[in-house]
């Protein structure tokens, strides 16, 4: 007896266009069951601009080369076009032309019909959101279909059901629940072991050691002489300075995250100045690790440095410059980033608050423990902290995958399907040069940009 082929996992279903063949009747009574029970009374959307939406999601694929042409596609007239002519204007036409050229309705899930079986009690207040970020009701409304069913199609996979059911409705599943599924889906528990390294290894970066308690190793780190005379104050204000210094520092070195934390279009490659591969987030933070490093264990053998050396303060603020430099576009912006981004939409608020209890609890251990660690001298302290900080690079290299090219939440639950050990042992062979070439050329074959690669 043959084997029965598995069914398609939800997130796999909501990429075909679900309600194309839902006739002209059905869909106007489903629009126009949300429009009466949502709608009409708040005079947010009017029951036009629904049925236009629907008509244009439903005949997805069907669409004129030229949107903003009227004219039909052989010989049938496609609603999305003709009669949405007078809803949409030809600015917002243009917009959606360029949209779809950039794949934005590759994946119909973005489906404005099925606004209809939405039940969600803030479907009024998220649709004026939306209107104000997106700018125009018909792709507001477009977002509100994709974020309710996305919802949907997570709320379903996560009780281990594997058939979309557009007609059914689940309600929020409760707090505890989503907290178990922290640990029981195995997507969590990735999205979960990925957050914690990248969370953790800002602590073991070092730079709370500067963060917390800057005036106080600037004031006993034997930077210059001590005065004899109890009064004088002047070290303890030179180290206040410093201090205030190295924040200004932190804080205007963020700004270059800015610039790189997204990874470059194929457009831009050649008119940037910088190498794609020091752009996205997974090589921003494995960049900023490694050349903290290696300003830590520079500035391990420069504390030790005799208190008297005039040479030893201003060669160890400038390395602890540097240190500052490599820290804060990566370690210091990117795992909020992150671990924001690589949670399921339900229970993502239980997953950032994962990310951040580690980091929070490596912030108080250091706040505990670094004290202490004075007491050994500050060139023993930061050769610590060295060893550390190249830890938490090891972690990251072997067990983080890039989030770079998720341009989507299917993209990003695909990227934590897989296993991390596996990932980390993909990693491992990549540091035999014949693998590596051997990958390159699979992925030119497959017309892979290298670059999309080079991230993971």
């Amino acid at each position: 007896m043959a084997a029965r082929a598995p069914e398609p996992a939800i997130t796999d279903q909501l990429k075909d266009n679900p309600i194309e063949n839902i006739g002209e009747t059905d869909l106007k009574r489903y629009v126009e069951t949300l429009y009466e029970e949502k709608f009409r009374d708040n005079g947010s959307v009017t029951l036009e601009e629904l049925i236009a939406g629907a008509e244009l999601a439903r005949n997805f694929g069907n669409h004129d080369d030229h949107i903003e042409d009227d004219t039909p596609q052989h010989g049938k007239t496609s609603p999305s076009v003709t009669s949405n002519s007078q809803f949409l204007g030809k600015r917002e036409r243009n917009a959606i032309k360029v949209q779809r050229s950039l794949a934005f309705w590759r994946e119909p899930k973005d489906l404005l019909v099925t606004l209809a079986g939405i039940k969600l009690q803030t479907a009024i207040s998220a649709f004026d959101t939306l209107v104000r970020l997106r700018k125009e009701r018909i792709l507001a409304a477009e977002e509100l279909c994709y974020i309710h069913f996305q919802i949907q199609a997570e709320r379903l996979d996560s009780l281990g059901e594997n058939k979309l059911d557009f007609n059914r409705q689940l309600p929020r599943i409760p707090f505890s629940d989503r907290l178990a599924r922290l640990g029981t889906l195995a997507r969590n528990r990735r999205s979960a072991a990925a957050s914690m390294i990248v969370m953790l290894s800002q602590q073991l970066s070092g730079i709370n050691i500067l963060a917390f308690l800057a005036s106080v190793f600037f004031d006993t780190a034997g930077l210059r002489p001590q005065p004899t005379n109890p009064a004088d104050k002047s070290n303890t204000n030179d180290s206040l300075r410093l201090t205030i210094g190295f924040g200004a520092a932190n804080a205007v070195f963020s700004i270059i995250a800015y610039f790189l934390i997204e990874p470059l279009e194929v457009e831009n490659r050649q008119k940037s100045k910088l190498p794609a591969w020091m752009h996205g987030r997974r090589s921003l933070l494995l960049l900023s690790l490694g050349g903290g490093t290696l300003m830590l264990l520079i500035l391990t053998f420069l504390l030790g440095l005799k208190e008297g050396n005039p040479a030893k303060l201003p060669v160890v603020m400038l390395f602890i410059i540097l240190f500052t430099l490599c820290y804060s576009p990566g370690a210091g912006c990117v795992p909020f980033l992150y671990s924001a981004e690589v949670w399921p939409n339900e229970g993502r608020e239980i997953g950032m608050s994962w990310a951040v209890f580690w980091n929070f609890l490596g912030a108080g251990i250091l706040a505990l423990l670094v004290p202490r660690g004075f007491q050994w001298g500050p060139s023993k302290l930061f050769g610590v902290f060295t060893a550390l900080s190249f830890v938490g690079f090891l972690l990251v290299w072997l067990f983080v995958p890039t989030t770079d090219y998720a341009i989507s939440l299917e993209d990003m639950s695909a990227k934590f399907n897989s296993s991390l050990i596996e990932y980390g042992k993909k990693n491992l062979v990549r540091l035999n040069p014949l693998a590596r070439k051997s990958e390159v050329a699979t992925s030119q074959g497959s017309n892979v940009p290298p670059v999309a690669e080079s991230g993971t």
